[in-house]
């Protein structure tokens, strides 16, 4: 069984097809549909898809997960050239939240397929009557980048790191992130590494300083600014007077790209992707002949940003190795 740990890289898709009039029989002019959800993740091995039957509301009321078993689900890694196929294995993942439903969550996966940029993917699923589901997907292509490969960055007096980024295939969603990367020194001498997200910004709107992290965007470019990281910086050490148990590694700059597929379901919710679930039962979109749900591919790149030795002894920090 997949455990609690990996569902924290998966995004698990959740659909139901109901109706939600009020006051209506909830038996009466029910028509049965399905739903397969599925996207195919950039950054792991690892792929998900969730299929699901509908069912009439009174139905429903038992908690019980309406994820339906019995199908075939296959994965075609470009067709045009190879026709590799992948078989979907059925699996139990420990549910976290059972607010709605109380039994673990049931999946279809695959453990050995990490698309590239730009590769056709196809899907299909089989139901055990014999009804088919399809869809495809083209993964995005990569940005060109112009990046600022120092914190802080070599222009003088700016004060800000820019990523700024041309996509050639049209408008599609991005997904910044900034890591910390760096070391404790506890009281026998041994350096533990530690990740932290840096965010874009600081803001006082509510009155106090917060932190401001990017999200999904269909702009070409994100800033971070200096203040913001420093902030970030200094918090690592928050009460801790021994600073020079501290080690500034670099900074990993990461960017999802999202598919046509994925920025159009964007573009109809403006829900943002998280870890857990993608929404669609109230979004008009819907890519899946013979059915309904989502397929989508993002891809993601990575790069290193480096810190300036001044800037990091300035904490009071070790500087990196």
């Amino acid at each position: 069984m997949i455990g609690s740990k990996i569902i924290s890289l998966l995004i698990i898709i959740f659909f139901i097809v109901v109706s939600c009039e009020e006051n209506v029989d909830p038996a009466a002019d029910f028509r049965e549909q399905y739903a397969l959800n599925c996207v195919i993740r950039g950054d792991s091995t690892l792929q998900i898809a969730r299929l699901f039957k509908s069912y009439p509301l009174n139905q429903l009321e038992d908690g019980s997960d309406p994820f339906l078993t019995g199908a075939e689900i296959r994965l075609w890694d470009d067709p045009r050239y190879n026709d590799k196929v992948y078989f979907f294995r059925d699996t139990l993942i420990e549910r976290d939240d059972t607010a709605r439903y109380n039994t673990p969550i049931r999946a279809y996966y695959i453990d050995d397929f990490k698309p590239r940029a730009e590769q056709f993917i196809e899907i299909e699923a089989i139901l055990s009557d014999g009804k088919r589901l399809y869809s495809s997907t083209k993964t995005p292509s990569h940005l060109e980048f112009e990046i600022d490969y120092f914190i802080p960055p070599s222009e003088p007096g700016k004060q800000y790191i820019a990523f700024e980024w041309i996509f050639t295939e049209g408008e599609r969603i991005v997904e910044p992130k900034l890591t910390l990367h760096y070391t404790k020194r506890d009281d026998n001498g041994v350096e533990h590494l530690f990740k932290k997200s840096l965010p874009t910004a600081l803001s006082d709107e509510h009155g106090f300083i917060e932190e401001v992290y990017p999200k999904p965007t269909f702009e070409d470019h994100m800033y971070f600014y200096l203040d913001a990281i420093g902030n970030a910086i200094e918090d690592i050490s928050k009460d801790d007077p021994q600073k020079n148990n501290y080690r500034i590694l670099y900074a990993e700059a990461s960017f999802l790209v999202y598919d046509k597929n994925l920025s159009s379901y964007y573009a109809s919710s403006q829900n943002l992707l998280d870890d857990y679930t993608i929404r669609i039962d109230d979004i008009d979109f819907n890519n899946i002949e013979g059915g309904m749900g989502l397929f989508g591919s993002f891809v993601r790149q990575d790069f290193r940003i480096e810190f300036r030795t001044n800037y990091i002894t300035s904490f009071g920090y070790l500087p990196g190795k």
